[in-house]
């Protein structure tokens, strides 16, 4: 139904009722004005050659000049374009007032329409038309798409049945009948496209209204082909509301109604007046609704549950699932449902706390992944923190120069015994013991890197009967004077004649026994002598080694001998064995020191080399 103002003015246009129609079009049309005085216009602009319009009013046969004029209607008439039935002229403007007496309404039937149709809407033709003074009017389609039925009897059917209707309709059939009554809707014949399962009818569907306006209280929502039960309304109008939408076509319907006389028993006291869940008692019977979620099967009694998720997924932004009487949206995993419980949104695991991380959360689309502290790794299961052992890695991660030390997310530095480390915290410097203080030194303190050791002044030697401690005494031979500080030697030959039968001769640390010529020793020591008479002959020991066994150096002496060593060896107790020295323990390089037999080599630690000297080392880097 079409409203229009007082004074507006409405044109009718060439439109095609079927897509595969050429341009020239034909258009069923009524018009019936709710008011005494129609005016109706025809315009042509273009050199057209086309039949043109033709139209009847209900009132008096009407003599009119060929365009346009004015019509005072008692009964029925016709009005048509000029010429017609050949085509129109061109170039025209033909107005038409149509005039009936007061209180009478004016009905419009269009029984030929033929205008040609442009694309272009400066190149256009129509039919205006408008009513005055206007207060409404009705536009009905006579094809079959809408219409009002006044009348207690009836026959109503879809457009173009029995062939299928057309796309895209959405049609209003106004049932009005006498005061007092009410509508009985019968369908004798039903086709329409059928729902899909559990999804209600929201495709091609019939909607049967209880009034006048599509507002009302709905009886029943029909689709398929199974005809609906007899519907009844709870006054004298009914509405029929058909749609169909842009894909599948069917025959459509045939219904036929009646005037009955209202019932007025409570028709709900019965078995719930045969509805399946509210039963509302009228002054007419009874009408059978549904709670939300559900709607009134084609019986009119039944309710049935709607499929809220198949219309646009029930609003759902992701899963919806179906309910009896509703449905519930659901998010994947990672989503949580926005406040309108429709709508996912990214669910934030590291805030809410719903995470497994054992360190440190963060927050991704749908998800998150965890990371660690500094000092950890993240695990296998990519959610637990490990400690990692920097230790174990390469030594240009951790620098520590001696010895690195994990601890739990973190590491430190340490240096050996006789190392102190550095500001740093990573390189190591050594720590000269001797300065220090509390060393056991008996007489002298000897610095080298990372240690230290105790050595005697020259002439004496460590006592060995000392093994967890340190004191030294003179070499035999020697006597310890100033003060404990320096060894003399012993003349062993002012006692006793140092044991010498005949000739004592002090040396240096020790005593040589001789005889007077024309004795020769009877012992080894040379100490006892004996009478040769007269035949002493000057023996040479160190060209005899069976008799001297030195064993590196032989110096021989008037009478007798003594060993000696090479240097880098000292002689041993029993006076001809040699030792090597370890000279690495006298302190004779800066820092490291590489002993071997009857020598020594210094060394110089990373980032240090040798000095010209052999001994000292000088820095390459800084440490």
């Amino acid at each position: 139904m079409k409203h229009i103002a007082l004074g507006q003015k409405q044109k009718l246009i060439p439109r095609r009722t079927k897509p595969e129609m050429a341009s020239n079009t034909l258009l069923c049309l009524i018009l019936v004005s709710l008011t005494s005085v129609a005016y109706i216009a025809r315009a042509s602009v273009l050199p057209l050659k086309h039949i043109g319009l033709f139209s009847r009013q209900r009132s008096r046969s009407v003599d009119q000049a060929p365009c346009g004029g004015d019509v005072t209607v008692n009964g029925t008439g016709f009005i048509k374009s000029p010429r017609f039935p050949l085509n129109y002229p061109v170039d025209i403007l033909c107005e038409w007032k149509l005039c009936v007496k007061q209180g009478s309404r004016i009905t419009l039937k269009f029984t030929d329409f033929e205008i040609i149709t442009y694309s272009s809407k400066q190149q256009r033709e129509q039919v205006d038309y408008f009513f005055q003074p206007v207060i409404d009017f009705i536009l009905i389609p006579e094809c079959g798409c809408g219409q009002t039925f006044v009348g207690d009897t009836g026959v109503i059917t879809s457009p173009n049945h029995p062939d299928h209707h057309p796309l895209s309709l959405d049609c209003l059939y106004d049932i009005r009948v006498s005061n007092g009554s009410i509508v009985a809707l019968a369908f004798s014949y039903f086709d329409l496209e059928p729902a899909e399962t559990h999804s209600g009818c929201v495709y091609d569907h019939i909607e049967v209204f209880d009034g006048s306006v599509s507002t009302a209280s709905s009886l029943g929502k029909f689709c398929g082909n199974t005809k609906p039960a007899l519907i009844r309304s709870t006054s004298n109008e009914l509405l029929l509301k058909f749609h169909s939408d842009q894909s599948i076509t069917r025959p459509g319907f045939v219904a036929s109604y009646t005037a009955e006389s209202p019932v007025i028993a409570d028709a709900c006291l019965v078995n719930n007046g045969g509805c399946s869940d509210i039963c509302s008692r009228t002054d007419y019977g009874r009408i059978c609704s549904c709670r939300e979620g559900f709607s009134l099967d084609m019986d009119g009694a039944t309710c049935r549950d709607i499929n809220e998720c198949v219309v646009n997924n029930g609003g759902c932004s992701e899963t919806c699932f179906n309910t009896l009487g509703g449905f519930m949206c659901s998010c994947r995993e990672g989503f949580t449902p926005h406040a309108d419980n429709k709508t996912c949104v990214n669910e934030n695991e590291c805030a809410t706390g719903n995470h497994k991380c054992t360190q440190l959360c963060r927050d991704s689309e749908g998800s998150y992944y965890c990371e660690c502290h500094k000092g950890y790794r993240i695990g296998a299961d990519r959610l637990t923190c490990e400690d990692e052992n920097e230790c174990k890695l390469p030594k240009s991660f951790h620098h520590c120069q001696q010895t690195c030390v994990n601890t739990p997310g973190s590491y430190y530095c340490m240096c050996e015994d006789g190392f102190r480390l550095s500001a740093n915290g990573r390189s190591c410097r050594d720590v000269d013991e001797c300065l220090l203080g509390g060393v056991r030194c008996e007489q002298r303190c000897v610095n080298i890197p990372g240690r230290y050791f105790c050595d005697c002044y020259h002439g004496y030697h460590r006592d060995v009967s000392l093994p967890h401690n340190y004191r030294c005494e003179c070499d035999a031979g020697y006597t310890a004077v100033n003060n404990q500080t320096r060894c003399a030697d012993v003349d062993e030959c002012s006692d006793n004649n140092g044991n010498c039968s005949q000739i004592c001769i002090n040396i240096e640390g020790d005593r040589l026994c001789e005889c007077r010529v024309g004795y020769e020793p009877t012992d080894p020591d040379l100490a006892k002598c004996h009478n040769t008479a007269g035949n002493y002959t000057y023996v040479d020991e160190c060209s005899r080694p069976e008799v001297h066994e030195c064993q590196q150096l032989c110096s021989n002496t008037a009478g007798s001998f003594y060993c000696s060593c090479n240097d880098g060896f000292a002689l041993q107790g029993d006076n001809k064995t040699c030792i090597d020295i370890d000279e690495c323990t006298l302190s004779k390089c800066e820092k490291d020191c590489v002993n071997s037999n009857g020598s020594y080599r210094c060394t110089c630690p990373a980032g240090y080399q040798l000095a010209a000297d052999g001994h000292h080392c000088e820095g390459k880097d800084a440490i």
